[in-house]
């Protein structure tokens, strides 16, 4: 028989294996809680790359346009400053040649407004830069110099 107070063999290995049930079953929880968060956090540390590369991408679009336009803004100055470097020289050169009875048939902002349309070319001063070759400075900016001395 048995005594009150004193549980019997069977009532604790119940017990026993109730507990033992119970606390691998929240163990079980507790891994499936784990790789739940680990498959989220990996996820989540996905979605914070992607989004960073796209930021990045993104960034570097931006910067590429900038950096365009920044060039753009310069070739713009330096043709605004090489036309009127251009104006102001073929103007004194024109002043020059009607000192020595020649007439120009065309203005100077007719003949830059037509060099406009011919659109980019290289002169022939620059292709003998570039090939390294003797360039007609004379024949074409010193010979201008000579006759301005020469009509004041």
């Amino acid at each position: 028989m048995r005594s009150i107070g004193s549980p019997r063999q069977s009532d604790t290995a119940d017990a026993m294996s109730l507990i033992s049930g119970s606390a691998q079953r929240m163990a079980l929880a507790a891994l499936e809680a784990k790789a739940v968060t680990t498959e989220v956090q990996a996820k989540r540390d996905q979605e914070i790359a992607a989004a960073t590369r796209n930021a990045e991408t993104i960034a570097a679009k931006k910067a590429a346009e900038q950096e365009q336009r920044i060039k753009v803004a310069q070739a713009e100055a330096a043709a605004v400053t090489g036309e009127n470097t251009s104006r102001a020289l073929m103007a004194e050169s024109q002043a020059i040649g009607e000192k020595l009875g020649v007439r120009f048939p065309v203005t100077v902002d007719q003949r830059i407004d037509e060099a406009r349309r011919v659109g980019p070319h290289k002169t022939s001063m620059l292709q003998d830069y570039e090939r390294a070759r003797a360039m007609e400075i004379d024949g074409l900016v010193a010979v201008v110099q000579e006759l301005g001395a020469m009509v004041g």
